[in-house]
């Protein structure tokens, strides 16, 4: 075989498996988000957030974090508003108020990490738009 083609079979293998693990990434964010949708099925905006900081949807590293992104974001956009929940968090336009609050709910969690503040901002944003 010549250089050329040697070359050539190299690029073409590593674009192919590049093209494969891309498909295989948003098949699987794609199936996280839908698993969060189907979770959320009869349940609030509060069930969505006790799975991610409770039950089987922890994620304290950032190796688990797109798939417990996807599964949140479902999770919120197909759970039901609950005024009594939302009412206790304060508003997302007072910025000081709301950074004491999320860290206030992580350290309550025994966390101070950024994915737990993260979780805490999207359910802020779930209740502002709900």
């Amino acid at each position: 075989m010549k250089k050329h083609t040697k070359q050539l079979t190299i690029r073409t293998s590593f674009v192919v498996a590049l093209v494969m693990s891309i498909i295989w990434l948003i098949y699987s964010l794609n199936s996280a988000r839908i698993e969060g949708q189907v979770f959320a099925r009869g349940k609030n905006i509060k069930h969505c957030v006790t799975e991610v900081t409770f039950g089987n949807h922890i994620c304290t590293q950032w190796t688990c974090f797109f798939d417990n992104l996807f599964f949140y974001k479902g999770c919120l956009s197909a759970a039901q508003y609950n005024p009594y929940f939302c009412k206790s968090m304060p508003s997302i336009y007072r910025l000081a108020d709301m950074e004491f609050w999320r860290r206030e709910q992580c350290e309550r969690l025994g966390r101070d990490d950024r994915i737990c503040r993260h979780i805490w901002s999207e359910a802020l944003y779930s209740c502002e738009d709900g």
